[in-house]
C-alpha cells in the first residue's frame, strides 16, 4: 500500500487572492481569461518567487499562496497590487497568520479559510489582513495599515480585527 506522508500542520501566513473586477473594455470572456493568464504568468508567479512564496493551488480567477511569514505576504501582495494596477484587472488579497496543512492542492485549515473569507472585506484593489498579520509586521518599514475594527461576516465567524493596508509609501520608500 502506497501512503503519502504530508508535511505536519504549520503556522504560515496565506494569501487569498482573487480577481474583483475588470476593465468594461474587456468584453469578451476569452479576453478576460487571457488577462488573468497574463497576469498569472507575467506577474502573480514572479512575485511569489519573489518574495518566497509556494502556490497551494490556481483556481480560474483566485490564488491561495502560502508564506514563510506574515512581511513574505504583505510584500507580495503589495508588489502584485502595485504590478496588477497597470493591468486591465483588479485584484484583491486577503492575507491570515494560522495554522496550515498539507501541501500545493491539499493545502487546508484556518489561516486559508480566514484568508479567502477576507476578500469580502477588500474592494478592487485592496489588501485586508487580520490582526495576526498586522501584529507580526515590523513598525517603521514603510508599509501603513488603516484599521477597519471587528469583521461582520458570515464566512468568517470569529471576531477578528481587520487592517487594510495602504498601498502608497511614505516618500523615500520602495518595495522590493
Amino acid at each position: 500500500m502506497d501512503t503519502k506522508e504530508l508535511p505536519a500542520a504549520r503556522r504560515r501566513a496565506i494569501v487569498f487572492g482573487e480577481v474583483a473586477a475588470y476593465d468594461h473594455e474587456l468584453d469578451a470572456v476569452a479576453e478576460v481569461r487571457t488577462a488573468i493568464e497574463s497576469a498569472r504568468f507575467d506577474v502573480i508567479y514572479p512575485a511569489i518567487e519573489a518574495h518566497s512564496g509556494q502556490l497551494a493551488r490556481w483556481i480560474v480567477d483566485s490564488v491561495p499562496i502560502e508564506f514563510p511569514s506574515a512581511q513574505c505576504a504583505v510584500l507580495f501582495a503589495y508588489a502584485a497590487q502595485e504590478q496588477l494596477g497597470q493591468t486591465p484587472l483588479r485584484w484583491r488579497f486577503g492575507i491570515d497568520y494560522g495554522e496550515v496543512s498539507g501541501v500545493g492542492e491539499e493545502t487546508a485549515g484556518e489561516a486559508l479559510r480566514i484568508a479567502s473569507g477576507l476578500t469580502d472585506f477588500a474592494r478592487p484593489g485592496e489588501i485586508v489582513v487580520t490582526s495576526t498579520v498586522f501584529d507580526r509586521m515590523p513598525r517603521g518599514g514603510g508599509i501603513q495599515f488603516d484599521a477597519l475594527g471587528i469583521n461582520q461576516s458570515v464566512r468568517i465567524t470569529e471576531s477578528i480585527h481587520l487592517y487594510e493596508v495602504r498601498l502608497e509609501l511614505p516618500d523615500g520608500y520602495f518595495i522590493s
